[in-house]
């Protein structure tokens, strides 16, 4: 029970870390050059949110195998549409 609730919540964290990269994206067009610091942040956050949603992923992989957990994450490819 606990291994699927720790992969829905891998499957929000990485909807939000594909809404993150949108947002920087969306910064990254407004700003006014390549670096500034708006977009940097918020790309900042997204990865920090990747990361550690892989080191989450990658703990949960310990104790089930990939074929019992990932279709939980294919979730994401509602989740992620549906967010934005």
């Amino acid at each position: 029970m606990l291994l699927y609730l720790g992969a829905i919540a891998c499957v929000f964290f990485t909807a939000a870390g594909q809404l993150l990269f949108k947002a920087a994206a969306n910064a990254l067009t407004e700003a006014d050059g390549v670096i500034a610091s708006k977009p940097l942040v918020i790309l900042l956050a997204a990865f920090s949110v990747y990361f550690f949603t892989s080191l989450g992923w990658v703990l949960l992989l310990k104790r089930a195998s990939l074929g019992q957990l990932y279709p939980v994450m294919a979730l994401s490819f509602v989740v992620v549409p549906l967010a934005s």
